[in-house]
Parts: structure tokens; C-alpha cells; sequence
């Protein structure tokens, strides 16, 4: 289990994309999955799934790219 801080969005800031990769290439077959993540200017936040990635709800996101099967647990805070 890897618990971590993987980055913050700046109040300038109004979308971002979180990937996933299953090696340190970055060729475009190892990307496992990706997240959208979207900030609409009044506090509320969006996360849509994009590229190999299911929401299976309560932060739970699963990532199916590179022929890879992995289950991410993520959690979002607004400040």
C-alpha cells in the first residue's frame, strides 16, 4: 500500500490531469490510466475518468491501460 501527497492544484489553476504510468519510458503503451480533474471557478471540483480508467465510486478508480489491472484508492481535498 502506498500512501502519498501527489500534488496540489494552485488557486489559478482550472484543470489538471493525474496519469498513471506502469514504468519510468512514458511511451505511450505504458500508461496505465488517467484522471481529469476539473475546478469550475466557485470551489467545486470534478474528477472524470479518461484513458483505461473506471470509477467504481468512493475514490476508488481502476486502471486497466498497458494490459495492466491496478485499483487506486484516491482522495481529493478543496481548501
Amino acid at each position: 500500500m502506498l500512501d502519498r501527497d501527489l500534488g496540489r492544484i494552485g488557486p489559478e489553476g482550472y484543470e489538471a490531469w493525474l496519469e498513471f504510468w506502469e514504468r519510468d519510458t512514458f511511451s505511450e503503451d505504458d500508461l496505465l490510466g488517467r484522471l481529469e480533474i476539473r475546478r469550475d471557478g466557485t470551489g467545486a471540483v470534478t474528477v472524470s475518468p479518461s484513458l483505461s480508467t473506471t470509477e467504481h465510486g468512493d475514490g476508488c478508480y481502476r486502471l486497466t491501460g498497458h494490459h495492466g489491472d491496478y485499483t487506486v484508492w484516491l482522495k481529493f481535498e478543496t481548501h
